[in-house]
């Protein structure tokens, strides 16, 4: 009986403590446009959701965004090793608010909000023996403007960026 229980309990286990790719990242994402933390969390092997909040440059709002992003393809190592290049995309929702501050270069001067389709498209590297990946992005986004004037926001069309994250 100990024995059957001692192999239950150790099959348990080796389930719960399988060598898997860390689950989520934090990081910093510096954008064309935007300057924002970002979190990421694995969904499967794969796919990972991210959400990004943070400041509209040049300081003259708040901006989020969330995004549902598939792994496209790897390749440089193998995934054991746990440094990888990945090429990744994904499609979700942005939004934010502009207080109405006309600020340095501000591509929108109105006090009011905007909501709209996202999207991310990026190559990024993930090192070998330090839990952290760095990557290069480029994150359209078209939204609708709520405000007295209503509009259609097209700027967040050129909001490539940089990213550097820790995983945990």
């Amino acid at each position: 009986m100990k024995k059957r229980c001692c192999t239950l309990l150790l099959s348990l286990l080796s389930l719960t403590c399988s060598a898997q790719q860390p689950r989520h990242a934090l990081g910093v994402h510096f954008g064309l446009l935007t300057a924002d933390l970002e979190y990421q969390c694995s969904v499967n092997e794969n796919d990972f959701f991210d959400a990004t909040a943070g400041l509209c440059l040049p300081l003259d709002g708040v901006h989020f965004s969330a995004t549902y992003n598939w792994d496209i393809c790897h390749w440089g190592s193998t995934r054991a090793d746990g440094r990888a290049w990945s090429f990744w995309g994904g499609i979700g929702l942005a939004g934010g608010y502009n207080p109405g501050w006309t600020g340095l270069g501000s591509f929108w001067d109105e006090e009011g909000g905007y909501i709209g389709p996202a999207g991310n498209l990026g190559i990024k590297y993930t090192c070998a023996h330090v839990p952290m990946s760095v990557g290069v992005d480029y994150r359209p986004m078209i939204a609708g403007v709520v405000s007295y004037d209503p509009a259609i926001l097209v700027c967040g069309l050129i909001n490539f960026g940089l990213s550097v994250s820790v995983h945990f």
